[in-house]
């Protein structure tokens, strides 16, 4: 069984494949062990890609080839991405799958108590460490 990440909107990117918006996790993730790989490496993958880009073996070659041979052009394609998938960021998703990341404005009366405690076991953990 392998994971999956996909974009709603595909995002303009090497290892995004433009049409169904999947992100190339098998290449780092050649054989999920489910007892050994968790969804936070999954997502520090998505992170990373995004700013070491590979360009080789992508899922989508104009990304590549533009990254590679006219930046500005990638830019200009990356910003205009980047817009769209903003403008739907709190869209619901567009297939039902119930570990589907979903984004919604900022409410304090729900995500107040969970950035305090976040931020809480943060500065913990960094007094902790520093012992």
């Amino acid at each position: 069984l392998t994971q999956r990440l996909v974009f709603d909107l595909p995002v303009f990117h090497p290892l995004v494949d433009p049409l169904s918006g999947e992100l190339d996790v098998k290449r780092a993730f050649a054989k999920w062990r489910r007892n050994h790989n968790h969804i936070w490496q999954v997502l520090m993958y998505a992170r990373r890609v995004f700013y070491k880009i590979d360009t080789t073996s992508p899922l989508n070659p104009e990304a590549a080839v533009l990254y590679e041979k006219d930046v500005q052009l990638f830019k200009s394609k990356v910003i205009d991405s980047v817009k769209l998938c903003s403008s739907h960021l709190f869209d619901q998703p567009k297939i039902e799958d119930p570990y589907a990341i979903i984004f919604s404005p900022w409410n304090p009366a729900i995500h107040d108590e969970a950035r305090e405690k976040m931020l809480t076991q943060k500065v913990r953990a960094k007094f902790t460490f520093s012992l």
